[in-house]
């Protein structure tokens, strides 16, 4: 098992070597400053200049605006000093930097008129309206940096005493994303802390080249909507020394018009209400050619999570030195997830192919779960080096809830198939190629036992490598209706039985 204990000192290494292979052919320098941008800074634009006044309870939106007016274009510097500033919704342009200085405090002015709507064109065609903060259409070379902070006072946006109204979503119109970047290009965001935002924090749509590197994202567990970073129909991401923790997905990769690829995600902390890492649950095109690594992930309902909802192909990522710890407010709790399944009756089923999970340490009362549908099995995973801990307050999986879709606005389909409820540390159904290779699995005394591999239709199926002890530990170690391969033993083992292979122990 790879050590998990070192993650954040071993800086960025996987993703510096990467990233020059990944980048080389798409366009030069994305993660790097441009030089129109970087050095030192001729033309600085100080927002005190335009008529901004720290402290003073007057909004600063203007002085801002003013400032970018200024200074973008040109290469030039907008600077935010120390102080509590009050802002609506601004525009953004190409080649310049919004710098927060140390102790600046940017504060979301908590009146949804000053965020006015903002319409733009996707590739398709089809227009989509938002109200974000930071607004950034069609930009290249853009850098938002500062170790200032920006106070989104998410709960005025929301309807009255929300937490405990009882609504999945407000009803309210709200300033969301706090930055949206649309087609843009060579853009950064860097250490700057967002508080408690109204709805997503940064996302990334339609763009090529980009990177988010020691941000702080902090919004309470139970806020609506508050995904930390998304990545829509955008390609050549770099995500690296980042701490979330927030309501919403941590990191979302959503592909609705054309494939998110090549995304590489490290060195990073992460904590969700529901997943530290997901894919769709848009999945009309799919994710392909990522790499996620060197991740902390805590208190969290799905560590990772692959939603393959509408008709897509996600294939050819990595997920790999990985310590996932589940747990938060739900009942059931997934360390890896990954499913084939359909918005609705009439859609098309997807595909999950080539996906690696390596080097994965888990722990808490999840487990991990991989189904393909029937008819568009799930193809050719790898499970390597992966040890799961599981203590004795662990639920008994046949009492817990079906399996999830995703999307609180998603009904249960009557169709899918569901083995969100067999009692077992690793769930495989419907599966076309898996190879477990170091498997180990530590119990507490379980209500119920526990398979450590239970498998259904799954074919061309290689297991070596499994130790699996504890009370909560089933005496069937494998349970499958096909011929499973044991490499340690070279021998197959028949369908329609139990077995126990005492070497295993």
């Amino acid at each position: 098992m790879a050590k998990t204990t070192s993650l954040l000192r071993r800086r960025r290494l996987a993703a510096a070597a990467l990233t020059c292979i990944v980048f080389a052919a798409t366009f030069n320098g994305v993660g790097a400053q441009p030089a129109s941008v970087g050095g030192a800074h001729d033309n600085t634009c100080d927002i005190r200049a335009f008529g901004a006044a720290p402290g003073d309870d007057r909004p600063d939106t203007d002085a801002f605006q003013a400032a970018v007016g200024v200074c973008g274009g040109i290469g030039g510097q907008v600077v935010v000093p120390a102080g509590r500033w009050l802002i609506g919704g601004l525009t953004l342009g190409s080649n310049m930097t919004l710098s927060f200085a140390p102790g600046a405090i940017v504060e979301l002015i908590p009146d949804i008129a000053v965020y006015p709507e903002q319409t733009y064109r996707h590739s398709d065609g089809r227009m989509e309206t938002v109200r974000p903060v930071f607004y950034a259409p069609d930009v290249q070379n853009l850098t938002i940096d500062g170790q200032g902070a920006v106070l989104g006072n998410g709960e005025a946006f929301w309807d009255p005493d929300f937490y405990r109204s009882g609504l999945r979503r407000p009803t309210l119109p709200r300033p969301a994303p706090l930055f949206e970047f649309v087609n843009c290009s060579n853009v950064a965001v860097r250490d700057a802390t967002l508080r408690d935002l109204p709805g997503f924090g940064i996302r990334f749509n339609q763009c090529n080249g980009a990177r988010v590197t020691d941000v702080t994202i902090r919004n309470d567990p139970r806020s609506p909507n508050t995904d930390g970073v998304q990545i829509r129909d955008s390609s050549n991401i770099v995500i690296s020394g980042v701490d979330i923790a927030t309501g919403d997905d941590a990191i979302v990769l959503k592909s609705h018009r054309r494939a998110v690829e090549n995304v590489i995600v490290s060195d990073s902390i992460l904590q969700s209400d529901d997943a530290a890492v997901k894919f769709g649950t848009g999945s009309a095109v799919g994710v392909r050619n990522s790499l996620f690594t060197d991740l902390i992930i805590r208190e969290t309902r799905y560590g990772i999570a692959l939603f393959q909802l509408d008709g897509g192909r996600h294939s050819d990522n990595r997920f790999s030195n990985i310590r996932v710890e589940n747990g938060g407010r739900h009942e059931r709790t997934y360390a890896i997830y990954a499913d084939i399944d359909k918005r609705s009756s009439d859609d098309a089923l997807g595909a999950i192919e080539r996906h690696e999970f390596s080097g994965i340490a888990i722990s808490g009362g999840g487990n991990i779960l991989i189904a393909g549908a029937a008819d568009a099995p799930v193809r050719d995973i790898v499970l390597r080096d992966i040890s799961m801990t599981v203590p004795d307050e662990a639920p008994t999986l046949a009492d817990g809830p079906s399996k999830p879709r995703g999307n609180i606005t998603l009904s249960r389909g009557e169709t899918e198939e569901d083995y969100a409820r067999i009692d077992a540390m690793a769930t495989l159904a419907n599966i076309e190629g898996i190879e477990i290779d170091g498997l180990t699995i530590r119990t507490g005394n379980l209500k119920k036992k526990r398979w450590p591999v239970w498998m259904k239709n799954v074919t061309r199926a290689r297991v070596g490598d499994v130790d699996a002890r504890g009370q909560g530990i089933s005496d069937e170690l494998v349970s499958s209706d096909q011929p499973v391969a044991f490499a340690a033993e070279r021998t197959t083992l028949q369908p329609n039985r139990s077995y126990v292979v005492e070497d295993w122990r």
